[in-house]
């Protein structure tokens, strides 16, 4: 499934507050680092041109690498590769590569000497913060609660509490299960009452987390339905009011009601939006992936469904891959790679039951946004 740009509206609201803090953070392109046995770099390459980042992708995702290799991101701009890997198959990879291709002239950026012990230091905060939440008779869901990345379990209780406390505007969604068992939970947006609870207004579906690994894509989900209700419902002076204003706002009350965000640019409330569209967002596509990268391997990107016939210990479909769209189905001996597109269209649940939805509501979804993390593409 394509990534699909709304004009930049809803994405760039997301982003004003959900920033928990990142895994990796930012390095010098001019780094380097010696890599140690049994670390994984960050290792950006770059090539010359952008039929040579064709020809690097090419290799990079063929049987003999798409399992040892984790390609992260390829940038069009800068012709360049960032990939994760331990020192013994990128080497192996680069020799290939040059193989292939005798003449073609590579650099490499260490962006970061092994990822391994952010994900640990990562891990630990997260059990800090658990304790002391722990202490906590009542969560509180305001604009705090976007500062800071939730289990599965406590995303789904956020996602019942705003349906439960605000019928009129919000209303749960169930699109299904996965393979574990677990609820496909979305939130309807929109304006909603006794009267007309089937809306029949256009809709916009907002998808988030497909790939398990990506947790800032689902927290910035679920900060948009915070956004979206904040402006439609007003403000509120305490931080931890469940619908706080996320923007100071300036001349209340002055003027022809424009209101004015943290930067003194006015900018558009949602009220006319939610008069004119339903907004149905699915902050965890993907939520068995997502509890198994919170329990057992930060860096899993597939949902957990086993694959008949596969190699013994893979499972998992790269959901992204698995839509009946451009669909180029891998032989079940390749189910070990991290981006495993399936052996037919919708052979994962989740994948089948966001395409069910999307048909049940026929003409009424007139645009879908698909959120991912790190790449810093807007493709359609």
């Amino acid at each position: 499934m394509r990534r699909v740009c709304l004009a930049g509206m809803l994405v760039a609201a997301a982003a004003v507050r959900a920033h928990p803090q990142q895994v990796f953070q930012s390095a010098s392109a001019s780094a380097s680092a010696s890599a140690s046995a049994g670390s994984t770099p960050l290792t950006r390459i770059h090539a010359p041109s952008t039929a040579a980042l064709q020809e690097l992708l090419a290799i990079a995702s063929s049987h003999e690498f798409d399992s040892r290799l984790d390609v992260w991101a390829a940038h069009a701009a800068s012709h360049s590769l960032d990939i994760a890997a331990s020192p013994d198959s990128l080497n192996t990879y680069l020799a290939s590569v040059t193989a292939h291709l005798p003449s073609i002239n590579l650099t490499t950026t260490t962006l970061h000497s092994d990822i391994h012990p952010l994900i640990h230091q990562q891990r630990e905060q997260r059990q800090q913060l658990a304790q002391s939440l722990d202490q906590r008779e009542q969560p509180e869901y305001g604009e705090t609660w976007h500062e800071r990345y939730h289990s599965y379990q406590d995303i789904q209780d956020y996602l019942h509490h705003i349906a439960s406390t605000n019928p009129n505007h919000a209303q749960l969604v169930n699109l299904g299960t996965t393979y574990e068992n677990r609820s496909l939970t979305a939130i309807k947006l929109g304006h909603f009452s006794p009267e007309s609870p089937e809306s029949q207004k256009p809709g916009v579906l907002i998808i988030a987390n497909q790939h398990a690994r990506e947790w800032i894509s689902a927290a910035s989900a679920l900060h948009l339905i915070h956004q979206i209700l904040a402006d439609e419902l007003g403000e509120d002076d305490d931080p931890d009011a469940p619908f706080a204003a996320s923007r100071k706002r300036k001349g209340k009350g002055k003027g022809k009601g424009k209101k004015k965000g943290a930067h003194g640019k006015a900018w558009a409330g949602t009220r006319d939006l939610l008069s004119t569209f339903d907004i149905t967002i699915l902050p965890l596509a993907n939520p068995d992936g997502y509890a198994y990268s919170w329990t057992s391997d930060r860096m899993w990107r597939k949902n957990r469904q086993p694959i008949p016939a596969a190699p013994e210990g893979c499972v998992g479909i790269d959901l992204n891959s698995n839509w009946d769209a451009h669909f180029q189905p891998w032989p079940v001996e390749r189910a070990c790679s991290e981006a495993f597109p399936g052996t037919e269209a919708f052979e994962a649940k989740e994948s089948a039951a966001i395409a069910r939805f999307i048909a049940g509501e026929g003409n009424r979804v007139h645009s879908v946004v698909d959120l991912h993390s790190y790449g810093q593409l807007c493709e359609f």
